[in-house]
């Protein structure tokens, strides 16, 4: 492959995002695996572009931590209306 690709554990280090995120996001098909594992002892490879989009999902929920608006989109002050896709 030409491209760089990441292990899990490094895009976690590298995104600040646990493993169990990772494992989850991937298995609920919110991000796809440039490589994907295929068979038993096989693991998944990241891209730069899955690094990217990790990332910012991990600095998107800072934000929202850091201004508090979690607690407002739940106590009713806030509505979601669309969503941005990547």
């Amino acid at each position: 492959m030409d491209a760089e690709t990441f292990s899990t554990p490094d895009v976690a280090r590298l995104t600040g995002a646990s493993l169990r995120q990772i494992d989850y996001w991937s298995r609920q098909g919110y991000i796809v695996p440039a490589v994907a594992a295929t068979g038993s002892g096989s693991r998944r490879r990241w891209g730069n572009d899955e690094v990217q989009r990790i990332s910012g999902v991990m600095a998107s929920m800072a934000l929202a931590r850091s201004t508090n608006l979690h607690r407002r989109i739940l106590a009713g002050e806030i509505v979601i209306t669309e969503t941005v896709t990547a």
